[in-house]
């Protein structure tokens, strides 16, 4: 393993070590491109879930009163759930593991 050393004006002078840094950071930056490509996909689908709790909740209005009772409790919760996954989903935080 090498050594950071640094000189007077802050340049590193260890080559392979600022060389391993330079690469972690280019495959973090990599790491999150793909996850945030990966929660918008998710995203995307929950969105339409969405779309199609409230196509639903309209439907369901036409119904007799007993079914119409049942199906709007099943679409709302599906609603409420499909909010509260896209909130975890951009609240969630990386954790990056540092290897020695």
């Amino acid at each position: 393993m090498h050594l950071l050393v640094a000189s007077a004006n802050g340049e590193s002078l260890s080559r392979p070590f600022a060389a391993n840094v330079l690469a972690w950071k280019i495959e973090l930056c990599l790491k999150t491109r793909v996850m945030n490509l990966i929660r918008s996909l998710m995203s995307f689908f929950l969105l339409a879930v969405i779309g199609l709790s409230i196509a639903g909740w309209i439907w369901a209005g036409e119904q007799p009163s007993s079914k119409m009772i049942g199906a709007r409790v099943a679409l709302a919760l599906c609603g409420l759930m499909a909010v509260g996954a896209i909130g975890l989903l951009w609240s969630a935080k990386e954790t990056h593991v540092v290897e020695k």
